[in-house]
């Protein structure tokens, strides 16, 4: 991802490098903080993806060993679960 915003900016036109919120130290600050804390949250999303997954599949582990009737109604409430933990990482 480096990589290719490195590509971009050095494809622009010389005017665009006019303001000042695109100097050159801001410009390698964003190449090299920002671009570490994006890694960070594709990480954390991921986190949270397998979380919700893992949950779901245990929770429907033990509903099934205690009852068929529980492990039933916890497979017709895990779309509304489902789109709700889409809704939080995206929120985040």
């Amino acid at each position: 991802m480096r990589k290719k915003l490195f590509e971009g900016i050095l494809y622009k036109q010389v005017s665009w490098f006019d303001n000042k919120e695109r100097a050159p130290g801001v410009l390698t600050n964003i190449l090299a903080e920002d671009i570490t804390e994006v890694n960070g949250m594709t990480t954390e999303t991921i986190s949270v993806y397998l979380e919700a997954f893992f949950g779901f599949v245990i929770g429907f582990i033990i509903a099934a060993c205690y009852s068929w009737k529980l492990a039933l109604i916890c497979t017709a409430a895990s779309p509304t679960i489902i789109f709700g933990a889409l809704m939080m990482s995206k929120m985040q």
